[in-house]
C-alpha cells in the first residue's frame, strides 16, 4: 500500500488522523476505534479506501492504510505551512513515531519522513546530523531503517552519506549491522540502484563502505541475480585493492552456502577461497580462512582445507575455528575430524575468552550425546596442563567452562570420574583445577560428591593412598571431605583395600576437623551398615569420641588466652578483609553491573515512586549463611598449613 502516498491530496478528514494517532499511540495493531467527538464522521473512506464509517465506529482497511492516515496527520499537524523545515524537528517527530512501533512491519515513521522527502533529502540530513552530534547516531539509524522502502527515490551518494557518517560512532556495537540489513531489503526491490551503488563503490571502496559493498551484491543475488554477483565477485577475489578482495571472498561463501550454484561456478568459488588463503597480504587471508569456515557448513570438504590451516596454532585461525563450532555446535558432533579438530583447541590460550566461552558452550552441547563423554574430558584434561595453574586453588581454568562443567553435573558418572582422575593425576595442574571444580560445585549447592568405582577399583594400594593425600591436601569443604571419604566405602573388595583408609580419615583428619558432623554422620550410616562395616564405623565413632572428649576436658588457660587488644586488632583486621572480598566479588557480579543501588540511609523498609504514586513497601529481611572451618584451622594454623602443604606435595609411592 505504498501507493498511498502519491500526493498529498487524499482527503483525509481531521478527526480521522486523530484517531489513527490515538491509536497509533497505544503501540497496537487494532484497527478500529470509537469515535466520541463532537458532530458526525463523513462516510467518504477516501481515494483508496483507506477506512469505513460504521455508525460511530471508524475501522481502518489495514495496518498500512493507519499508519498512512498517522503519517499524513503528523505531517499536516507539525509540518505543513511552515516556511522552513528544521531537520532536527522533522526527526524528532518521527523518532517519536517510531518509538510507538518498535517491531511493527509496517511504519508511520518510515511514511512521514517520505512524505517530507520532498522538501528535504532525508538520507543527507541524517548524515548531517550524526556527522554534528545534534542527534543521537542510533536514534537516526533507527528512523531510516524505518524510512528506506518508502522513499520515492534514493541516491547512490546520499547512501554512502549515511554510511560514512555512522561508521566511527558505531564502532564495535552489535546493532550497527541493522542498517545495512535495511539498505539490503530496499535493494532486492531496487536492482538498477543496486548495481548503480556497486559500480561506485567498485571504484571508490573504503573501509566505512565495505558493508554497503556487500548489502549490494546480496541484494542483487536475492533478486535473482546471482550468476552475473558471481562473475563480479570471483573477478573481484583477485583484485588488488585488498578492500574489494576481502568483500568479494565474503559474498563467495555467502553464495556458496545459500544460493544453490552451479556445480561449475561452486568449484570455481572452491578455488578462488583455497587461493585466497593463501594470499600474501594477512587480512585478505583472514578473511579466505572466515570464508571457509562459513562455507564448510553446507561444503563438508573444505573442512579439511580449515583444519590444515588450524594447525599452524596461528591465535586467530584457532578463533575463527571456535566460532565456526559455535555457530554450527549441533552438526559439528557428525564431523569425522572433530577429535583432532578439539585437540587443536586445546591450544586456545586463558586470555581469549570470549572465544573459549564459545569451545565451552560446544562442549556443553557435545555431552548431550554419551558418546562424546571420552572427547570432553579428554579436552578438558588437556587444556588444563596445557593452561591451568599450580595454586592450590585454580579456579579460573573452571570457570572459562562454567556451561561444561554445569552439563557434567547432569551426568554424575561422568563427573564422579573428573574427580577421581584429576585428584589422583601426577600432572600437578589437574588437582588444583580440580580443588576450583570442587570449591565451583559447592558454591552452586552440589556438596555431595563420590569418588568413581570405576577408577577406584583399578587403583592399587599405593594409588589410593596417593588419592587420599590429594584429597585432604586440595579439598577444603566439610561436606565433599565426608561425602568423598564415605565414597572410598564402595570399591571392589572394600574391607581389604579401604576400610583401613577410611577409618584413619575420620578418626585422625576429616573427623578432627568437623567432630560433630563426623560424628553424626558415622553413627546414621553404621545403623544401616553391614556387619564388617557396621564394627569399622562404631569403631570410629568411639575413638573419635574418646578424643573429643579428651579435648574438652582439657583445663582452659587464661595464659593461653590472646590479650583483649590483640583480640580485637584480629577481629578488625579480618573484617577489613572481608570488605575487601566483598568489593572485590561485587565488581565481577554480573546482577550489579544489570541493576542500580540505591543505598538505604535509614529504616528498615523502601517504596518506589511511579506516575505520580507511591508503591507497597516492602521490609528489608536479614538472612544468614554458615561455614563451617577446620578445627585445627582455628586451634594451630600454622601446623594445619604446614600438613597441608606435605599433603600436596606428596609423591606417589611416598611413606
Amino acid at each position: 500500500m505504498e501507493h498511498l502516498f502519491n500526493g498529498l491530496g487524499d482527503s483525509i478528514p481531521e478527526e480521522v488522523g486523530q484517531l489513527a494517532a490515538l491509536l497509533h499511540e497505544q503501540r497496537c495493531d487494532q484497527l478500529s476505534i470509537e469515535y466520541s467527538g463532537p458532530g458526525q464522521l463523513t462516510s467518504d473512506p477516501g481515494k483508496y479506501g483507506c477506512w469505513v464509517v460504521q455508525g460511530s465506529r471508524v475501522e481502518f482497511s489495514s495496518i498500512e492504510a493507519r499508519n498512512h492516515c498517522v503519517a499524513f496527520h503528523a505531517y499536516r499537524e507539525k509540518l505543513q505551512g511552515l516556511e522552513e523545515m528544521s531537520p532536527l524537528f522533522v526527526f524528532d517527530v518521527a523518532h517519536g513515531l517510531w518509538c510507538k512501533e518498535i517491531g511493527h512491519q509496517d511504519s508511520a515513521c518510515g511514511r512521514f519522513l517520505a512524505l517530507a522527502s520532498d522538501h528535504l533529502n532525508v538520507l543527507q540530513v541524517a548524515a548531517n546530523l550524526i556527522n554534528t552530534g545534534n542527534k543521537e547516531v542510533f536514534d537516526v539509524l533507527h528512523v531510516v531503517e524505518a524510512t528506506l522502502k518508502y522513499l520515492p527515490t534514493i541516491a547512490v551518494e546520499d547512501l554512502c552519506a549515511i554510511t560514512v557518517a555512522q561508521h566511527p560512532k558505531t564502532g564495535q556495537d552489535l546493532a550497527r549491522g541493522l542498517i545495512f540489513s535495511a539498505i539490503e531489503e530496499t535493494l532486492v526491490e531496487r536492482p538498477l540502484l543496486a548495481w548503480e551503488l556497486y559500480g561506485h563503490l567498485r571504484a571508490n571502496i573504503t573501509d566505512p563502505t565495505m558493508n554497503l559493498t556487500a548489502s549490494a551484491l546480496l541484494a542483487l543475488a536475492k533478486a535473482g541475480e546471482v550468476d552475473a554477483v558471481a562473475a563480479c565477485v570471483l573477478e573481484d577475489v583477485e583484485s588488488e585493492n585488498m578492500l574489494l578482495a576481502q568483500i568479494a571472498i565474503w559474498i563467495v561463501a555467502r553464495l556458496m552456502n545459500g544460493y544453490g550454484l552451479p556445480a561449475e561456478i561452486q568449484n570455481r568459488c572452491i578455488v578462488a577461497l583455497r587461493n585466497s588463503a593463501q594470499h600474501p597480504a594477512g587480512q585478505v587471508r583472514q578473511s579466505a580462512i572466515q570464508a571457509i569456515a562459513h562455507a564448510s557448513a553446507k561444503h563438508p570438504m573444505l573442512l579439511d582445507d580449515l583444519l590444515d590451516l588450524a594447525r599452524s596454532l596461528d591465535k586467530n585461525i584457532l578463533a575463527i575455528v571456535a566460532d565456526h563450532f559455535f555457530m554450527n555446535a549441533d552438526s559439528v558432533q557428525h564431523y569425522e575430524a572433530l577429535p583432532e579438530f578439539l585437540d587443536i583447541l586445546t591450544h586456545l590460550p586463558p586470555d581469549m575468552g570470549g572465544t573459549l566461552n564459545n569451545v565451552d558452550w560446544v562442549l556443553s552441547r557435545l555431552l548431550t550425546n554419551d558418546n562424546n563423554n571420552e572427547l570432553v574430558l579428554r579436552y578438558l584434561r588437556t587444556w588444563v596442563i596445557n593452561h591451568g595453574s599450580v595454586a592450590v586453588r585454580d579456579k579460573e581454568s573452571i570457570e572459562h567452562f562454567d556451561q561444561a562443567i554445569m552439563a557434567l553435573i547432569r551426568k554424575p558418572q561422568v563427573l564422579q570420574r573428573l574427580i577421581t582422575e584429576w585428584l589422583s593425576a601426577d600432572e600437578k595442574q589437574l588437582a588444583p583445577a580440580c580443588s576450583g571444580l570442587i570449591s565451583f560445585l559447592w558454591v552452586r549447592g552440589f556438596r555431595e560428591l563420590r569418588f568413581s568405582r570405576e577408577v577406584l577399583d583399578r587403583l592399587g594400594s599405593s594409588d589410593l593412598i596417593h588419592l587420599v593425600r590429594r584429597m585432604l591436601g586440595f579439598v577444603f569443604s566439610e561436606e565433599a571431605l565426608q561425602s568423598l571419604t564415605f565414597s572410598l566405602l564402595d570399591t571392589e573388595n572394600a574391607p581389604a583395600r579401604t576400610y583401613g583408609l577410611v577409618h584413619s580419615l575420620l578418626t585422625d583428619e576429616v573427623g578432627r576437623d568437623y567432630v560433630t558432623s563426623t560424628l553424626e554422620a558415622t553413627k546414621s550410616r553404621a545403623e544401616s551398615a553391614p556387619p564388617e562395616l557396621k564394627t569399622m564405623l562404631d569403631s570410629a565413632h568411639a575413638q573419635l569420641t574418646i578424643y573429643i572428649k579428651a579435648i574438652e576436658d582439657l583445663p582452659k588457660l587464661q595464659e593461653l588466652q590472646p590479650p583483649f587488644q590483640l583480640r580485637r586488632a584480629i577481629a578488625l583486621r579480618r573484617s577489613a578483609e572481608m570488605r575487601e572480598t566483598l568489593d572485590a566479588a561485587n565488581d565481577q557480579s554480573v546482577f550489579l553491573k544489570l541493576v542500580r543501588q540505591v543505598h538505604i540511609k535509614a529504616g528498615m523498609g523502601y517504596f518506589s515512586i511511579e506516575n505520580g504514586g507511591i508503591g507497597e513497601t516492602s521490609h528489608l529481611q536479614s538472612f544468614s549463611h554458615e561455614v563451617t572451618l577446620p578445627r585445627r584451622y582455628m586451634s594451630d594454623p600454622v601446623g594445619y598449613a604446614i600438613a597441608g602443604l606435605r599433603y600436596r606435595i606428596a609423591k606417589r609411592g611416598d611413606e
